[in-house]
């Protein structure tokens, strides 16, 4: 899990136990099936114990859908803690500068129309996702993700926006849109979304 800012997680319950007639030591139990988001076709197995005992790892919105229960889990970036937000309240919006750390490079800017509900710990976690080096394919944000209602994610004009009930914010970086990029907006609404 190690490298991955968010997975979707699918429970999967143990079948029955054959043989069993009135306490089924299966019953109520289960594995996991994790996702690295955005790749929802190859299911990475887990325990509950695994996910319990990796640090860092945080579950962050649980729902049920056609599939079963799922949740999504969020990863603390370790690189969190050197980066830098500087804020400011032009006019009726906020603008934060992410800096991956206080000398190094700004991986994007984010500004808040109207009111701003994003903390610090948040930003430094966007700031040190969005620093990772912006490799692989070419990718889309998907509009909405699974179990997060009110909640839409676009790209337009070089920015990643993100919609939540009555606000938006957008996230601008100076790198096409690659799978980096889109999985450190989407773990960026999972973590918005737990906070809420």
């Amino acid at each position: 899990m190690a490298g991955v800012a968010v997975f979707l997680a699918r429970v999967r319950p143990l079948p029955p136990t054959p043989g069993a007639m009135w306490a089924d030591p299966a019953s109520g139990r289960g594995t996991l099936d994790l996702y690295a988001w955005p790749d929802e076709r190859t299911a990475i197995p887990a325990t509950w114990q695994e996910v319990r005992r990796t640090p860092g790892v945080r579950i962050g919105w649980a729902w049920h859908d056609d599939d079963g229960q799922a949740f999504w889990l969020t990863r603390d970036n370790p690189a969190a803690a050197t980066a830098v937000v500087h804020g400011r309240r032009p006019g009726t919006g906020t603008r934060h500068a992410l800096y991956e750390t206080p000398e190094g490079p700004r991986p994007a800017g984010v500004v808040c129309h109207g009111p701003c509900d994003h903390d610090a710990h948040h930003l430094r976690h966007l700031a040190a996702d969005l620093a990772v080096s912006p490799s692989g394919p070419a990718t889309v944000v998907p509009e909405r993700l699974p179990g997060l209602r009110g909640v839409t994610l676009a790209y337009e004009d070089g920015r990643g926006v993100l919609r939540r009930n009555d606000r938006v914010t957008t996230v601008s970086w100076g790198v096409p849109l690659r799978r980096s990029a889109a999985a450190a907006l989407v773990a960026h609404a999972v973590r918005l979304a737990a906070a809420a």
